[in-house]
């Protein structure tokens, strides 16, 4: 399996998310379950990797990743993860650089993703 050399849960949720900022759309979905289950703050939650996808490329069409992102800390129980950083984009509509404060928290089966949660302050993507 691709994740099996990567040696922490936080090492394949960072894979994930780089996978992702490049758009390598085959890569980023194989490091999550058929079922997975995807919500960004108080929003419904859905399954399955498309609706991921979908998700991050509405996103990309607002704001363009400018990583790598500033980590304020990390932690592993288990079979969940924890990221806490300051994400950095480029504001598409004026190219302004923008920063949002994000915890992810993941849940794993095995060396893929179960459960991805996102609690960011998205205020910033809005020109205001």
């Amino acid at each position: 399996m691709l994740n099996q050399l990567l040696t922490s849960k936080i090492d394949i949720a960072l894979a994930m998310e780089t996978a992702a900022a490049e758009q390598n759309w085959e890569k980023f979905q194989s490091f999550f379950t058929k079922d997975v289950f995807f919500q960004v703050g108080l929003s419904e939650g859905t399954i399955g990797t498309q609706e991921i996808v979908d998700y991050v490329k509405w996103m990309f069409s607002i704001v363009e990743p400018d990583p790598p992102f500033e980590f304020r800390g990390t932690w592993e129980m288990g079979d969940t993860a924890i990221i806490e950083m300051d994400a950095t984009y480029i504001r598409r509509i004026d190219g302004k650089p923008i920063t949002f404060p994000c915890v992810d928290a993941f849940r794993f089966d095995g060396d893929k993703i179960q459960e991805w949660r996102v609690y960011p302050d998205q205020s910033e993507m809005w020109v205001k």
